[in-house]
């Protein structure tokens, strides 16, 4: 089987079978990382709580895997964002399309999303009093601009109190470094071969080490897009591996944070392991779907709650941070302590979070949501009213 049937046949998998699992899978992941960033504002650590019960420890575990969530965040990128470079290359590569789509996406989320920060931060420091060193540090509009041009822990921090912004510059690179790598293979002139060979290492260059590394993560996701089906009919045995893959994805993430609780680095090995196994689960989801009906009342609702929140993940995701420590600096003005384990507190930390994500979801109508739109709109500007080719899905 040659790589266009390969891409056409993962093409039909992906809109038939494999889109609901991994909407479910981008928007879990994005509410992990509320979850976490939340219980750290909100919550005094696991060795300051009163109770050490299992119940406290599932808590502090299920809300400790932010970081993990954003490696997960990585692998699904890899493979979302390859297929649709895969797919324009197959019709006629063109990095006009291509830069539309990716940048589009990114700033109809980003440009709110830095505003709403300085907003939120500015109104933490000046009206609530909250003097955060970090906050006041990274406020300037050098800051600001170079978030805005995915610099962010390259030559600047990220801006003010929006910390999940460091993935937002991995992402963006990898963007622009794997269809060079791709012309590298793809390019029929040896001029241009050698041209994207050269951009190719001064932008691995330009990114650093730790960047490189977690390329590899991401890498993993986009192998996926090449790799044909294995040809399994024991239905047992497709089972069974999924079930492996569920579990030691579960294991891994909960290794994963137990090496990282109280060390300022994150073992990239483990961030590794993470993104192999969860490269085997996307590849078993993508192929060997479950033979269940889809018709099922259960499964409608579970399909078009992953596509509501995998709709808006990307705004949840850019958005929570600056909100969470709003609202902290607003409680605090009023004696509010860290929280101990109960539930009432967890009722009301569940509240909080179905604030975030309302929140997030309004912002999305007016921004996320309109993404095709914005792009269409775009397009009929730079080609004067043109009538430009639907582009592949947006991931």
């Amino acid at each position: 089987m040659n790589i266009e049937s390969i891409l056409t046949k993962n093409r039909e998998n992906l809109k038939e079978n494999a889109s609901t699992y991994l909407d479910f899978i981008r928007g879990i992941s994005a509410i992990i990382v509320v979850l976490s960033h939340l219980r750290n504002t909100f919550f005094v650590t696991i060795t300051e709580s009163h109770l050490n019960n299992i119940f406290v420890k599932l808590f502090y575990a299920i809300t400790g895997l932010g970081h993990q969530a954003v490696v997960v965040f990585f692998v699904l990128s890899g493979y979302l964002i390859a297929t649709s470079i895969f797919n324009l290359i197959q019709a006629k590569w063109s990095w006009e399309k291509y830069l539309t789509n990716r940048l589009v996406r990114l700033f109809v989320v980003l440009i709110p999303a830095l505003f709403l920060t300085y907003i939120l931060d500015y109104s933490t420091i000046n009206f609530l009093h909250n003097a955060v060193d970090k906050i006041q540090n990274r406020l300037s509009i050098g800051t600001f601009l170079g978030n805005l041009f995915f610099l962010q822990g390259i030559f600047v921090p990220t801006f003010g109190s929006n910390d999940p912004l460091w993935s937002l510059s991995y992402e963006f690179w990898y963007y622009m470094i794997f269809p060079c790598l791709l012309m590298v293979l793809f390019s029929k002139k040896i001029i241009v071969k050698l041209a994207y060979l050269c951009i190719s290492f001064l932008l691995l260059w330009f990114i650093g080490l730790k960047m490189q590394i977690y390329f590899l993560i991401w890498l993993m996701g986009a192998i996926i897009v090449i790799l044909p089906k294995l040809k399994i009919t024991n239905h047992i045995i497709i089972k069974i591996f999924k079930t492996i893959s569920v579990l030691a994805l579960i294991v891994a993430c909960g290794v994963s944070r137990m090496a990282t609780i109280g060390v300022s680095t994150i073992s990239i090995q483990l961030d590794m392991v993470i993104g192999v196994i969860l490269t085997f689960l996307i590849y078993q989801l993508l192929h060997y779907p479950n033979n269940k009906p889809k018709s099922s009342d259960g499964f409608k609702i579970f399909k078009k709650s992953s596509q509501i929140i995998s709709g808006f993940s990307y705004t949840i995701y850019l958005l929570h941070m600056p909100i969470i420590i709003f609202a902290y600096s607003l409680v605090s003005k009023f004696g509010f302590s860290k929280l101990q384990f109960s539930i009432t507190n967890v009722l009301i930390f569940i509240l909080m979070l179905l604030g975030i994500i309302g929140i997030s979801y309004s912002v999305s109508l007016f921004t996320e949501s309109k993404t095709n739109i914005i792009k269409k709109n775009i397009v009929d500007v730079m080609h004067g009213g043109f009538n430009y080719k639907k582009i592949e899905q947006e991931v």
